[in-house]
């Protein structure tokens, strides 16, 4: 019998205590981990977590012996080993969810993973395209095979900010040229494509605007509703790893722009309405976000974002040149004083 089973089968029999001093990680992992519902892209980012971080050096551990400074050890050795702080932060989180529910199972008292120490992230400088770029990179694909497909593909990514996933899912059948409207509905991810996006509200339709008509029109007249609207020359639907190495990257190099991950036409699409004025709200709903996390990077970008501190400078202004006058009038009126005298 495994020790998974075993454990099972002893929680069936209501024999466990309120503290198990016998399961160890590696056991109640393996029941754990049956149990979880994510996506696969997410699982197979956690089992390398799990399988790199957490269970060799956790596993041979009864659950009930750990403590919260074994806890803290663990995570300062990590750092101090070379590994990442986000590597470190996702393995952390891991360990502290199973815990977690080893508390919710009566397998321990309480989980240990309570006011833990974590290394500190930076984020990088936001970044997007300027016009300048943008019209650059259009231009890098100029007499290069499919050119006019990775155009309409970079176009409808910086004007509309759907995900690389989203541009590489997308079907000529979900394009409305009618109404200038794109409708997201799938998304291709290390797996395969996937019939839904990554949360229910990127389910979203999306406008693009005349230019970009022009481009997706050309390269989508003559296919197919069920096409892929930015296939390979073959006329396969893209694996983006290929695309990013063989086709992203040099065209950035022709551009002359320094490398930059093909997520900055999401960000180019977002700081660009930022400039535009448009509302917060309406942003959201066209990038499929539900909180204002990617826009408040470039809320400095916005046509308004110093009205009010202008405001201040020009009132302050406006004291201090009352203040100039009122002095200088009464100088001069004690001047006049002295005179006729």
């Amino acid at each position: 019998m495994t020790a998974a089973r075993e454990l099972e089968t002893r929680v069936a029999r209501g024999d466990l205590s309120s503290v198990d001093r016998k399961t160890t990680v590696q056991a109640w992992h393996d029941r754990w981990i049956l149990g979880r519902h994510v996506e696969r892209s997410t699982e197979y980012v956690h089992n390398y977590a799990l399988a790199r971080h957490v269970l060799p050096y956790w596993g041979g551990w009864p659950l009930a012996s750990i403590g919260r400074m074994d806890v803290q050890t663990w995570v300062g050795k990590m750092t101090r080993d070379g590994v990442g702080p986000h590597a470190v932060i996702r393995a952390y989180s891991l360990l502290s969810l199973m815990l977690a529910d080893a508390e919710l199972e009566r397998l321990i008292s309480a989980s240990p993973c309570r006011r833990i120490e974590l290394p500190k992230t930076s984020s990088p400088e936001p970044r997007w395209l300027t016009r300048h770029e943008y019209d650059r990179l259009l231009l890098a694909f100029d007499s290069v095979p499919n050119g006019d497909v990775w155009r309409a593909m970079v176009g409808v990514g910086c004007f509309t900010g759907m995900r690389p996933g989203e541009l590489a899912g997308l079907d000529v059948g979900q394009i409305d040229f009618e109404r200038a409207l794109i409708r997201v509905g799938q998304v291709v991810t290390q797996q395969g494509l996937r019939a839904y996006p990554k949360t229910e509200g990127s389910r979203r339709s999306v406008p693009f605007p005349p230019e970009v008509g022009e481009m997706l029109w050309r390269v989508v007249a003559d296919k197919s509703e069920t096409d892929p609207a930015f296939p390979t020359v073959t006329g396969k639907r893209l694996n983006l790893g290929n695309w990013l190495n063989l086709v992203w990257r040099p065209a950035l190099e022709r551009a002359g722009i320094p490398y930059v991950r093909a997520y900055v036409m999401r960000h180019t699409a977002c700081s660009w309405l930022v400039q535009a004025g448009v509302p917060d709200r309406k942003i959201m709903k066209i990038l499929g976000h539900t909180t204002p996390k990617l826009i408040s990077l470039y809320g400095h970008l916005a046509p308004d974002a110093h009205d009010e501190v202008r405001a201040a400078w020009a009132a302050g202004a406006q004291v201090t040149n009352a203040d100039a006058a009122a002095q200088s009038l009464s100088e001069e009126r004690a001047g006049q004083g002295a005179v006729s005298h």
